[in-house]
């Protein structure tokens, strides 16, 4: 096993692809023995089938296609690091080229300074969390098992919930496989969280040696059962950020071992984000769950002046996320409302596109005809970047768990549209700091945006008020929650 991306050690070289491959071998072997040797070999066939088809698809957009689609590149935002000590979070001052106060014209300046003063207002509270966490639980050692190989607002919101522990005294390392390292490496730079690296039988071994280990995902709970056999009085969790089984075809062997994961392993404490995923839980399952909370990363959304000048002397800038491999997300839908506001408003909109890349299964085709630009899949300083450069985000989910980049959007200063249905109501409020729709009525989709469109008052105050709201999901308050339910 190894371990990179200390604070306290330099990391070791990353892997060749030959250690790489051995990795992958070793991963299958170990599954095939868990799973059975027809669900190894299913699996392997379908990630073969993947990427073949991945090549051909890069080979014909990069050699034959003509697209007009404009791929966007965005520049990581600048961040202040991020330490790791006890001592106070800091307040923000206001930024040398933003006017004062008392000459601010631009609504977005106004913006930039209402989230500085909502950031400074919630340090009192997350430093007395830091003090909290560190008297009781500074020492500890807490294992996260998340196999992150790419981008994604659960694992960002993993090495988040970390850092804040780090950052209370507890020492939260997160245990990833040794396959995933060059992948994860090279979407998160720099992680500032100690991450070890291992082969999945080497799991009960490295957590035996922690006061406690949490799951992240319904595959990572099986890997606590020889844990549990070896350490029998180890406090186990289950650190739930959504309703897993819905990611499946309903009676697949992914839709019976997440729906099975939940009650997998005797005295596990569940932690859910929000209360849908505790009820979806509760209604399928009849166990019960810790709510502990969202979060978001509360120093880096938030608005910072513009590079371009604001609306009205450019045009509205729509965001929304596509990803055609996930129709829970409702790409074709999303289109179709971006493609009949293109045609209504011409030029006074712009549309870009983010969470994919432009050879993903059916997105040139989805797009076509779409003026837009295509940002692909973004870090979380380029996702605040571009959130800071935008006016409205959409998200058309059929439903939403909780909504993370909403919440961001919402914490950059953005009017946002999230879907009825899920845990948005954690935070949202319609009509005050969001619009609230169903998004099985595209009509209504549509008419919620045309509203944030063409009612600029209603969308500057919808601006205002989702950064009050997003400033409060701090991560110090999930963090000492997740504390809190795994050793009470």
């Amino acid at each position: 096993m190894t371990q990179a991306n200390s604070p306290n050690a330099h990391a070791p070289s990353a892997p060749s692809k030959v250690e790489t491959s051995l990795a992958y071998i070793r991963y299958g072997l170990t599954i095939s023995r868990r799973e059975g040797l027809g669900y190894f070999f299913t699996r392997s066939l379908r990630a073969i089938t993947r990427e073949l088809a991945r090549l051909y698809r890069f080979i014909r957009v990069r050699y034959h296609l003509a697209t007009e689609l404009s791929l966007m590149h965005v520049e990581d935002v600048e961040q202040r690091p991020a330490s790791l000590a006890i001592p106070e979070l800091d307040t923000l001052d206001i930024p040398s080229n933003l006017p004062s106060p008392g000459i601010t014209t631009s609504m977005h300046d106004q913006l930039v300074l209402h989230g500085i003063s909502s950031h400074n207002q919630q340090l009192g509270e997350r430093n007395a969390l830091l003090r909290q966490g560190n008297e009781q639980y500074g020492g500890r050692r807490v294992l996260f098992l998340a196999p992150i190989r790419v981008l994604s607002g659960g694992a960002n919101l993993i090495i988040l919930a970390a850092r804040a522990m780090q950052r209370m005294g507890v020492n939260a390392h997160i245990l990833n496989m040794r396959m995933n390292r060059n992948w994860f490496e090279k979407a998160f730079k720099e992680p500032d969280i100690p991450v070890i690296f291992a082969d999945l039988e080497d799991v009960a071994a490295v957590a035996s040696g922690y006061d406690a280990v949490i799951a992240t995902s319904n595959p990572t709970v099986s890997w606590m059962k020889p844990v549990s056999a070896k350490r029998p009085d180890l406090p186990v969790g289950y650190y739930i950020q959504d309703y897993e089984p819905y990611f499946y075809p309903k009676g697949s062997h992914e839709f019976k071992r997440a729906a099975a994961s939940y009650t997998l392993l005797p005295g596990m404490v569940r932690m859910a984000t929000t209360a849908w995923i505790a009820d979806m839980i509760m209604r399928y399952h009849q166990v019960d769950c810790n709510i502990v909370g969202a979060h978001l990363d509360s120093d880096l959304f938030r608005p910072r002046p513009r590079s371009t000048p604001a609306s009205p002397d450019r045009p509205i800038r729509i965001l929304a996320m596509i990803r055609p491999s996930t129709p829970r997300r409702n790409p074709t839908m999303t289109v179709s409302i971006l493609k009949q506001a293109s045609e209504v408003y011409g030029t006074r909109v712009e549309i870009t596109l983010f969470g994919c890349d432009p050879i993903e299964p059916g997105f040139a085709s989805l797009v076509e005809d779409l003026p837009c630009q295509l940002a692909g899949q973004l870090r979380p300083t380029q996702m605040a970047n571009l959130l800071n450069e935008v006016d409205i985000f959409v998200d058309f989910s059929d439903f939403q768990a909780l909504g993370l980049a909403a919440l961001e959007a919402m914490a950059c200063g953005l009017a946002v549209i999230v879907p009825a249905r899920g845990g948005t109501d954690t935070y949202a409020r319609h009509d005050e700091n969001c619009l609230v729709v169903d998004t099985h009525d595209q009509t209504a989709c549509y008419q919620a945006l045309q509203r944030l469109i063409e009612d600029h008052q209603l969308r500057t105050n919808i601006q205002a008020n989702a950064i009050a709201t997003a400033s409060g999901f701090f991560p110090e308050h999930s963090a000492i929650n997740i504390l809190n339910a795994l050793f009470s």
